[in-house]
């Protein structure tokens, strides 16, 4: 981020759920090929191009899933996702000059709250979810 200070211009960003997702995937893979195609010596392939590649290679049959095992969703206990909201505050005010950046972040925050805390069985160790929600 602060290395390059404008978004647009030297700089992209995207939430990778709206890159995989249903209803904003093909146009998140547009507008990042439209972005990396300003660099120069890259060549993208046509627009029309874009939406069947996509279609081959985030949804496919032979996409790769993930590799974790266990629990499709992990547990936190409440301390731990008010840690990660904390985080994300402190991450909107940080940046709140960039728009596309604090709207991820508030999506986050929101899924976050909406999350009920487990507070009986497995769940991360503290210490991590807490290097976690600082990242």
């Amino acid at each position: 981020m602060n290395s390059y200070p404008r978004e647009g211009e030297h700089r992209l960003t995207l939430a990778y759920e709206d890159l995989i997702g249903d209803n904003n995937g093909i146009n998140t893979t547009l507008e990042l090929g439209g972005f990396l195609e300003k660099a120069k010596g890259v060549e993208m392939i046509p627009d029309p191009a874009i939406e069947c590649t996509w279609h081959r290679v985030v949804k496919g049959n032979d996409a790769p899933r993930s590799l974790r095992n266990g629990e499709k969703q992990r547990r936190y206990k409440r301390k731990q996702l008010d840690l990660m909201v904390s985080a994300l505050d402190e991450l909107e005010m940080k940046y709140e000059n960039e728009g596309k950046l604090v709207g991820i972040l508030r999506r986050y925050r929101s899924n976050i709250i909406k999350r009920p805390a487990e507070e009986k069985g497995k769940h991360l160790p503290e210490e991590v979810a807490t290097k976690m929600a600082r990242r």
